[in-house]
């Protein structure tokens, strides 16, 4: 019987391991994909994998355990191996209500149909709150884009292009409180 996989806070330790599933995830949807190739991956993506990257991380994890309530970082273990990842921040707006940035989430293909995303995502969700959240997402990695709409997003309309390379449409959960943006 498999191991059952956790989610839990990260350490400043998980930080190398977060960029290689950051770098493995992209290879393994977007080697294949119309346009990229694996030398593309590693040339716009590979840098999430460097020790600058770690740094960058590490001092995210700090934000986190300093406060809280702006920064959600957790990573996904499976027989005690860094499988997934889900970070999430608080992005203030002056004359709005705050909202949530899902910056990414990211698990290799051996977890895919295990429920491991949805934890995650769930686990960001409940961090939300209140707070409406939004994404953007590639029509490229053919899971995420209706993975996010059986969670309740909605495309925005406004659509973009990750690295002039990679297209992306943009998703948004509304707050819970508020219910859906009517049609």
């Amino acid at each position: 019987m498999p191991t059952q996989a956790v989610v839990d806070e990260p350490s400043d330790h998980d930080a190398t391991a977060v960029g290689a599933v950051h770098l493995r995830s992209w290879h393994e949807t977007y080697d294949h994909a119309p346009g990229l190739d694996a030398a593309w991956v590693d040339e716009h993506v590979g840098p999430m994998a460097s020790p600058a990257a770690d740094e960058f991380r590490r001092a995210v994890f700090a934000a986190q355990r300093a406060d809280p309530s702006r920064t959600l970082y957790r990573v996904a273990r499976a027989g005690g191996e860094v499988v997934g990842f889900v970070h999430a921040s608080v992005q203030q707006h002056q004359d709005d209500d705050d909202e949530v940035r899902l910056e990414g989430l990211y698990l290799l293909c051996s977890e895919h149909g295990t429920g491991l995303a949805d934890r995650m995502l769930g686990e960001a969700l409940a961090w939300a709150g209140a707070r409406a959240v939004v994404l953007e997402a590639s029509p490229l990695s053919v899971r995420s884009v209706p993975f996010y709409r059986r969670h309740g997003f909605e495309p925005t309309g406004e659509t973009g292009l990750f690295r002039d390379r990679v297209p992306t449409v943009s998703l948004r959960r509304a707050a819970p409180d508020r219910g859906r943006p009517r049609t």
